[in-house]
């Protein structure tokens, strides 16, 4: 049988980005000059064309997202077209029962430190669908499902789901479906 797990509403993409300290150094003058912030200087294709970049993507390392997990956010469980859970994403941590319901690990994140480079993140806040998974199996247990949880931005309080395992297996998202609301850059 088939079954899908959705992630409905607020999540953060972001980009761990590395600019050589030198180039930093130029670029953070001609930001203080204009009185502008990194976010709307990173979103400017003229100033980062004159630095050597086609886009802000090209800074970056590797890119990430979480689904934040909060009251709000919804995660639905379905056999085919069938509801099989409805829960909101803070019950991941199993608080308000006497026995953790579902399965998470905790990943620490470090950011690894680069002597001769500054160190940022890019983030972009987004609303909707952040993920389908699709699996299939024919022995369907609710115990099987292992959630990945990592709190990348230090400053939020919240963690976010990275990923989803079924028996052990790393499930692949099949769709996203969302709109950007917000950027933000933070110096490591």
């Amino acid at each position: 049988m088939k079954f899908y797990i959705n992630l409905f509403g607020d999540s953060i993409r972001y980009s761990h980005c590395s600019i050589p300290k030198e180039q930093f150094e130029k670029m953070n003058r001609v930001r203080i000059k204009n009185n502008t912030t990194w976010e709307q200087l990173l979103l400017d294709l003229d100033f980062l064309h004159h630095f050597g970049f086609a886009h802000w993507s090209e800074i970056g390392e590797f890119e990430s997202k979480g689904f934040e997990l909060n009251h709000k956010n919804k995660v639905e469980i379905k056999q085919q077209s069938k509801l099989v859970r409805k829960l909101n994403s803070m019950e991941l941590y199993g608080d308000e029962t006497f026995f953790p319901i579902y399965s998470i690990e905790k990943i620490q994140i470090s950011h690894i430190q680069k002597e001769e480079f500054q160190q940022l993140l890019f983030v972009q806040f987004e609303t909707g669908l952040f993920a389908k998974y699709a699996f299939e199996t024919t022995d369907f247990d609710l115990s099987n499902i292992q959630f990945e949880i990592k709190n990348p931005l230090e400053e939020k309080r919240y963690n976010y789901l990275t990923g989803i395992s079924y028996s052990g297996e790393k499930l692949l998202i099949s769709l996203e479906d969302s709109v950007v609301r917000g950027v933000k850059v933070i110096l490591l």
